[in-house]
């Protein structure tokens, strides 16, 4: 017969009564304490960085029970990241692909993607005026080896009239030429920021951000779509985390092959991970990507692709140190502006060359003078072909006789198919007439740049990062860098030579255009490298002065 409920409490009391009076009682094991899981909040000013409790803490009055729940999960637990209190913390991430492991600087390239605008792909020809196209149908024109290129655009205009400017930029070449639909009109060229290849059980695996900040948040509704369109592709999973490829990289360990080491910045950390800690925050990403081994490269560049390019079979390491002082870049910087303006020669221009070449140049002049220079800046324009107006003009009538407007997306496939070099000339000189006083501002920011000290403070954190990579068994090629952001805030943070693409032995280097002075720049780094290795410089002005490199222009598949 059941036991009422009475009974069974009287039972219940009974049996260690008896166990007393039997003379034995077994000792209290260690309670099983409950794991609280808690969301980590992302900064209200991202919203959505994270997919919805991907990222938590695991908390427990007893470490054991934590160090436990973690082993039972399959998640590895640091001691040395389990925060103290009234109880013990860890952070909790699953990774969004488990077993995913990036692809390395190592690992041959083997497809390679990247952004243009439809128009400007139309006008595309094998002269390179500095733009991201340009600058990448340069490089792809130096790789004789076969290549998967994905052109990413957004098309406007009939499919025929791609596939006329695809023969015409890439015909010539070994390369397997595919376009791939945007899915938004607004072209974004930092393909690295998206882009980051590996492997995981499910094979061959691509893994994109969560969202595409870039530092503004409305960015991340503006760029979904292409996300979404990228998810299309099989290969293509979508994390759970938001990054910025350019800031992400990874070699194998230069002693231990077998392993994987990530170098990262903290561009990124303000999304999500404020409230983490340093080594959290790192913890966070090793999970992500499969990373044995994490460099923190923060604090010294924009992105870790500013600061350093690896080349694996050296091993070295090529590292941008800031330079100020250089009075031949400076001088260089107002000669180059003074043969590409129009028009009269500005004087401020021609007393700022004065002051640069006297015996001893006065920083507080030269300072007054760029003060001066930026004034009267909005003044100033770039020469042009004088006829390019007149013969343009006489293409539309040719094409559009019967037409006021002849700039619709027909009628560019029209003009582009009658005369393709001089469209292609147009378009280019248009987007440089948009770019004229960006260009003008770069070349002033880069000649204040060399009379501001560079900050104690970052010579310093370079000097203990080159040792940091020193001491992982890289060789450390120093190259110039011409920072502007070091002392004051700057739109665009100046020139990295070492944003460069690497692409079996050729070095793509990206060229501002300053003649003998980066020449000479090139001839020393060709002379540093690795044997085997060469530098091959590729204009990219334009690509420059937008925050950017020829590293942070292409999605790398390996």
């Amino acid at each position: 017969m059941a036991l009422s409920r009475t009974g069974r409490f009287a039972g219940l009391v009974a049996r260690p009564l008896l166990a007393v009076a039997l003379g034995w009682v077994a000792v209290p094991g260690p309670c099983l304490a409950a794991v609280e899981l808690t969301r980590v909040p992302t900064s209200s000013s991202w919203p959505g960085a994270t997919q919805e409790d991907a990222l938590r803490l695991a908390c427990s009055p007893s470490v054991e029970e934590l160090e436990g729940f973690f082993r039972r999960e399959g998640l590895p637990f640091r001691r040395d990241l389990v925060r103290s209190g009234p109880e013990a913390c860890h952070v909790f991430y699953r990774p969004t692909v488990p077993g995913f492991r990036a692809s390395p600087d190592d690992d041959p390239l083997r497809e390679i993607l990247f952004d243009a605008d439809a128009l400007t792909y139309l006008a595309t020809a094998p002269v390179n005026r500095g733009e991201s196209l340009g600058a990448m149908t340069q490089v792809l024109r130096r790789i004789r080896r076969p290549l998967d290129v994905g052109v990413l655009l957004h098309r406007i205009h009939e499919e025929p009239a791609y596939e006329r400017a695809t023969a015409r930029a890439f015909g010539d070449t070994p390369h397997r030429v595919r376009l791939r639909e945007r899915g938004v009109e607004r072209n974004f060229w930092w393909v690295q920021d998206y882009v980051k290849s590996g492997a995981s059980a499910r094979g061959e695996t691509i893994l994109i951000p969560h969202r595409l900040f870039e530092g503004r948040s409305e960015n991340a509704n503006v760029y979904d779509p292409l996300l979404e369109h990228l998810s299309e592709d099989d290969r293509v999973v979508r994390s759970n985390l938001s990054w910025e490829g350019g800031d992400l990289q990874f070699t194998r360990d230069p002693r231990d092959p077998g392993k994987l080491v990530l170098y990262y910045g903290s561009f990124v950390k303000p999304y999500w991970g404020e409230s983490l800690s340093p080594k959290e925050f790192e913890h966070v990403l090793m999970l992500e990507f499969g990373a044995d081994r994490a460099v923190d490269l923060g604090g010294l560049a924009p992105h870790v692709d500013y600061f350093v390019s690896f080349l694996p079979r050296g091993p070295a390491a090529l590292v941008s140190v800031p330079r100020s002082g250089d009075l031949d870049l400076a001088r260089a910087v107002v000669e180059t502006l003074r043969t590409r303006l129009a028009g009269d020669e500005p004087q401020v221009l021609v007393d700022l060359g004065e002051a640069l070449s006297s015996p001893a140049p006065d920083p507080a002049e030269i300072a007054r003078l760029v003060h001066q220079a930026r004034g009267e800046q909005g003044g100033w324009s770039f020469a042009v072909d004088a006829g390019l107006f007149d013969r343009t003009e006489a293409l539309v009538a040719r094409v559009c006789p019967d037409e006021e407007d002849c700039f619709d997306a027909e009628d560019q496939v029209r003009l582009a198919q009658a005369d393709p070099d001089l469209f292609e000339e147009w378009i280019h000189s248009v987007q440089l007439a948009r770019d004229e006083q960006r260009v003008v501002a770069a070349h002033l920011d880069l000649l204040e740049s060399q009379i501001e000290v560079i900050p104690g403070e970052i010579e310093e954190r370079t000097r203990e990062k080159i040792a940091e990579l020193e001491s992982l068994g890289f060789q450390v090629i120093q190259v110039p860098a011409y920072r502007v952001n070091l002392q004051q805030k700057r739109t665009w943070p100046g020139i990295s030579y070492v944003n460069a693409l690497v692409v079996d032995e050729q070095v793509f280097v990206p060229r501002f255009g300053l003649g003998e002075v980066e020449d000479g720049i090139f001839r020393l780094l060709d002379g540093r490298l690795p044997s085997g290795y060469s530098i091959v410089p590729i204009d990219a002005q334009r690509v420059l002065i937008r925050n950017g490199g020829l590293h942070c222009l292409a999605g790398l598949i390996r």
